[in-house]
């Protein structure tokens, strides 16, 4: 398989899933690094849905939350990579982040501080990684990617709830996804893709789940692309508890 096609997770910087060496991430990125034109920022005078223009609302008194996130992705229906993670956030300046993955508390963001437990110590990593870079996709950027293609989703009530939901080929959908989860597949053409996106809002008028799936096929393979990020405790984590080796 060529460089090119090697696919790396960006959503934290320390659980990036790839195959090659420091020299060739570098090379890759600059092989595969293109301008892509951001979406238009959408103010609140572009909503015209009263369920979503409660969303954002909403989305202003939300201070904390648990999420979990799971990515599936398969390239050439061969190298199959997965995430999984739990987080609690604390919507403060900084951010207050406890990450947890495989059951394992790996990251831990308080104060201004990040460590990091790579399975021997926690080691702080501040100065060697953005804030963003810890965990990025956070309920103000679903909050936000539901705003961008909003007026591509088609809105149904299922059990009480309302559902926005999009099928189709649309480049622009696919890339509010890459953004949001922060993917590079490379030099893979996803402009031949097939695109499901869903978001699910609560009586509250909170999203409590963000699922997409994607396959993307080009000339030389296949990508196929899956994942759910489920919302919970909004405004009941209240603290972010350094562990006792750190202290």
């Amino acid at each position: 398989m060529r460089l090119t096609r090697l696919f790396i997770l960006g959503l934290s910087s320390f659980l990036i899933l790839t195959a090659c060496s420091t020299k060739e991430e570098e090379e890759a990125k600059e092989s595969t690094t293109e301008e892509k034109a951001e979406p238009k920022e959408v103010t609140e005078e572009d909503i015209d849905d009263e369920v979503l223009q409660k969303v954002v609302d909403q989305s202003k008194e939300v201070e904390s939350y648990h999420t979990s996130l799971d990515i599936e992705a398969e390239l050439d229906e061969e190298d199959d990579e997965t995430l999984n993670v739990e987080v609690d956030y604390i919507d403060s300046n900084p951010p207050e982040i406890a990450l947890t993955s495989l059951d394992v508390l790996r990251t831990v963001s308080k104060d201004g501080r990040t460590y990091f437990n790579n399975d021997e110590e926690w080691v702080e990593i501040t100065d060697s990684i953005e804030e963003s870079a810890v965990f990025s996709v956070t309920y103000q950027q679903v909050v936000n990617t539901l705003m961008t293609v909003k007026d591509k989703l088609e809105h149904e009530a299922v059990n009480g709830k309302d559902v926005y939901k999009y099928e189709g080929n649309d480049e622009n959908v696919y890339r509010a996804i890459e953004r949001l989860i922060h993917v590079n597949f490379g030099n893979v053409n996803t402009s031949n893709n097939d695109t499901k996106f869903k978001f699910v809002i609560n009586n509250d008028k909170r999203i409590e789940k963000v699922e997409f799936d994607v396959e993307i096929n080009d000339d030389e393979g296949k990508v196929d692309l899956k994942g759910e990020s489920n919302f919970s405790q909004f405004n009941e984590v209240k603290e972010i508890e350094l562990p006792e080796e750190i202290e």
